[in-house]
């Protein structure tokens, strides 16, 4: 578009976004416009690619922008480029004094994605991961088929396992509630953190408890998907015996009744809904909603017919 005003280049540009164009050289030569004795303060050429955004700014606003971002999800990175009047030019006359930047969506960008494997410098302890979680201070937790849970801070790995407090090396579920403990769901039942995540200090491990005063946590086998945490702090956790729930008060730990499922009925997931009450999935196709008191008012779907 050599030569053409700036006016023109901005509608042919705008004509050119899509995915599919090849690479578009937008040569912004204004010296039809201004005269040749304003070449040199031009800058050279700009390759401008399929879904970039050049952005000129006056002093006061921002031109059209050229070949616009074609998704409107996509952001966009801008280092904008500066238009100023010429001397000797009429009023309004703007020519490009610093070379026209490119506002580049993120989807023409290789977004930073890091992959973990158990042979990388910061391994994994298996290839086999179940469940993935981050905590509320940011760290990242990996719970593990046969290894474990792991917690990752950005730089190492620190594992997990029976002598932490675990049940059961293969880990199906992990889950924060209000209070800021960690809970564990695994073949061998439910854990939880005996303080809260922000109890330990840098450098401390976590400790897992089987029990909380006098409350014991359910033993049977906990499935993925199978651990949900409510808005008013509810812990339900899913095993093959049924629903059950658990809520901290301070250092103490209380329990709340669930109606027992019909015989024969398995969970497969569950959800918290924000209103306190929880879906439950169920092997027959069906789902079971259960009310903040804990009481089946609902069940819908295959079994039912509908």
């Amino acid at each position: 578009m050599r030569g053409q005003a700036l006016g023109q280049a901005v509608q042919d540009g705008a004509h050119a976004a899509h995915p599919a164009a090849n690479a578009l050289r937008i040569a912004l030569d204004l010296l039809v416009v201004l005269g040749d004795e304003h070449g040199p303060r031009l800058r050279p050429f700009m390759l401008i690619q399929a879904r970039d955004v050049a952005c000129l700014q006056r002093r006061k606003g921002t031109l059209g922008e050229i070949d616009p971002v074609t998704h409107s999800g996509h952001v966009r990175h801008c280092t904008e480029g500066v238009l100023a009047e010429l001397p000797g030019q009429p009023p309004g006359v703007l020519a490009i004094l610093a070379a026209v930047s490119v506002c580049v969506s993120l989807a023409a960008q290789e977004l930073p994605f890091a992959h973990f494997t158990p042979n990388d410098q910061v391994p994994l302890s298996s290839a086999s991961v179940q469940k993935v979680l981050q905590d509320h201070q940011g760290y990242i937790w990996f719970a593990f088929y046969s290894s474990g849970l792991t917690r990752y801070d950005g730089h190492a790995m620190e594992e997990y396992g029976v002598a932490d407090g675990l049940g059961d090396l293969t880990v199906r579920e992990i889950g924060e509630d209000a209070a800021h403990h960690l809970w564990v769901g695994s073949e061998s039942g439910l854990v939880v953190s005996e303080k809260p995540l922000d109890a330990y200090g840098p450098g401390q491990r976590i400790h897992f408890v089987r029990s909380v005063g006098s409350m014991a946590l359910p033993k049977a086998r906990i499935r993925r998907n199978c651990i949900t945490i409510g808005t008013d702090g509810w812990v339900w956790a899913g095993t093959v015996d049924g629903v059950e729930r658990f809520r901290f008060r301070g250092k103490t730990i209380e329990s709340g009744s669930v109606d027992p499922l019909r015989q024969g009925e398995e969970i497969l997931s569950m959800l918290a809904a924000r209103d306190g009450t929880l879906l439950v999935a169920l092997n027959n196709g069906s789902i079971a909603r259960i009310d903040a008191n804990g009481h089946v008012v609902a069940t819908l779907g295959a079994a039912n017919g509908r």
